[in-house]
């Protein structure tokens, strides 16, 4: 009779296979969703892990800016500060130690925009020394924009000339020597695009707004663009 040899079985196409020597280590079993390595069953568990937020933690979540920590340094001199600020409440901004903001940046005109505040209901801490302010928020208390300018401008004006597109309060234009300053808070699309239309109205009138004021002297537009949205 003839005896047959037994074969270990070939390998599978795509596959590779690799033999282990008893005298190799083999690594632990390594459980992703646990993050722990499984050798057996009796395995003491590890010890959990404090939540205890640790101090780099709360300094990210903290509503208060440490202005203290930030470098306002500049590596050029600069004839003309302008800075600008969506601050999603004028008088929230205040309470979390905005001005101090303008002790350390030092701008000579700053924008704010979505001041959320009636010019009647302003608080005396929105009457900043040292700047000429001009602010629009119309009934409501909803967007509103405001300027806080060292120097005073030539002229001022509020709104794009539309009544629609003004009912808010989005825009200031002051006029410098020099230059315009558009300090503005363009609407945005809503959700699911149900303003959409009046967006799209905004986007001509506003171009054709620049377009005007840029044929007399620079423009400089300062604000937020709502450009996702």
């Amino acid at each position: 009779t003839s005896s047959s040899k037994s074969e270990e079985p070939k390998p599978k196409k795509g596959r590779t296979t690799k033999k282990i020597k008893e005298s190799e280590e083999v690594a632990p079993i390594k459980d992703v969703a646990s993050n722990e390595n499984i050798e057996d069953d009796f395995q003491e568990p590890s010890p959990k892990k404090s939540k205890t937020k640790s101090p780099k933690a709360e300094k990210m979540n903290s509503t208060v800016t440490n202005y203290s920590d930030i470098d306002f340094s500049l590596t050029k001199e600069f004839n003309l500060k302008i800075s600008s600020w969506n601050v999603a409440g004028l008088r929230s901004w205040l309470n979390k130690d905005g001005l101090k903001y303008l002790e350390h940046e030092k701008p000579d005109i700053l924008c704010l925009q979505e001041i959320k505040c009636e010019k009647e209901k302003l608080p005396d801490e929105a009457r900043i020394p040292g700047y000429h302010p001009y602010w629009l928020c119309n009934k409501g208390g909803y967007a509103g924009v405001a300027i806080y300018s060292k120097i005073m401008p030539i002229n001022v004006e509020y709104g794009i000339g539309d009544k629609e597109q003004d009912e808010n309060g989005r825009i200031i234009t002051a006029e410098y020597e020099k230059f315009f300053l558009v300090c503005v808070y363009v609407p945005n699309s809503g959700r699911g695009l149900v303003t959409l239309d009046k967006r799209l109205r905004w986007n001509t009138l506003f171009k054709d707004f620049i377009s005007n004021l840029n044929s007399k002297k620079p423009v400089i537009i300062a604000g937020d663009m709502n450009i996702w949205s």
